[in-house]
């Protein structure tokens, strides 16, 4: 499939990014923050869903829509966000339609004759899957796949039997040390993909289930609890402040990316946890800003 990935090194994480970018444009303006300028409001309302349906990345899609959702519920200008999701959606839909059927965009887009040859690899599904070898399912030269096909594949391809392969060997391993787990990266040293590269686990949870065990996982998500929870307090402090609307922009992105890494995790990357850290850092200043007129309250009162 031909998907964009820019400067990333394949499509499901640029969509990521291009996620947390078109929702922060329309959370900041849509939870009350200043207009921005013209330049960044149309990247976020146009180039964003352009981008997320060419990516082909299906989580990023789930996740884009269910953070208009939350920025619908949250948001005082509820109309404003509700013309900015349909205009969104309406732009990606012919893209994704386009995508969904590869001959008709090649048709549109790279005219050719009829009699023109199409260099494809039928995918065999006759012959079962060997978890420590390369599978027999082949892959398409050249990024192409049979006319027609795309759709089926968005639906229900072969990553999707690949995932579910990847969750129950991860499970597997993970029973055998269920409360420290297997270690980083273990998965990968012990499988192999259909195109002979270390396998992976895109979930984030399992990954973290399987490399950390029971222990690390709870250290895990209850600090991804923590910090959530001390965001959620901050902006009910300070619900009408720049700084409040920022942080609930940037929370409501992050749940978006997470949807994302729940199939195709980058959680490593830099970019997710400088994220959180302004999160962090958003609260630390609604906590400064207002705790000091507590103190002089009570320094008076003493």
């Amino acid at each position: 499939t031909f998907s964009p990935y820019a400067s990333q090194v394949e499509p499901n994480i640029f969509a990521s990014y291009v996620l947390v970018a078109g929702l922060l444009g329309i959370g900041w303006q849509g939870l009350g923050g200043k207009r921005l300028p013209r330049s960044l409001y149309y990247a976020a309302l146009i180039l964003t869903p352009l981008a997320l349906a060419l990516s082909l990345t299906r989580s990023a899609w789930v996740g884009f829509v269910l953070g208009l959702l939350a920025l619908l519920f949250l948001a005082r200008n509820k109309r404003a966000i509700l013309i900015k999701g349909v205009i969104a959606i309406v732009i990606a839909l012919p893209l994704v339609y386009l995508a969904a059927n590869y001959q008709l965009a090649c048709t549109l887009i790279l005219p050719q004759s009829p009699d023109a040859p199409v260099e494809t690899v039928r995918v065999d599904q006759s012959q079962p899957n060997n978890p420590n070898k390369p599978n027999s399912v082949g892959q398409p030269k050249n990024g192409l796949v049979e006319p027609g096909q795309m759709g089926s594949r968005l639906l229900a391809g072969d990553s999707i039997s690949w995932r579910l392969g990847v969750v129950s060997r991860a499970l597997k391993d993970w029973w055998q040390n269920p409360l420290i787990g297997n270690g980083a990266n273990t998965f990968a040293q012990k499988y192999i993909t259909s195109s002979n590269t270390p396998d992976w686990i895109g979930n984030m949870l399992l990954m973290s289930l399987h490399d950390s065990g029971l222990i690390g996982f709870g250290l895990f998500m209850g600090w991804f609890g923590w910090l959530f929870l001390v965001a959620f307090r901050s902006v009910l402090k300070a619900e009408s402040s720049e700084t409040a609307i920022i942080v609930m922009a940037l929370c409501v992105s992050f749940a978006g990316l997470l949807v994302v890494f729940q199939f195709s995790s980058a959680l490593w990357l830099g970019f997710s946890w400088l994220q959180l850290g302004l999160i962090r850092a958003g609260t630390l200043l609604i906590k400064a800003k207002f705790a000091a007129p507590d103190r002089v309250a009570a320094s008076i009162g003493g």
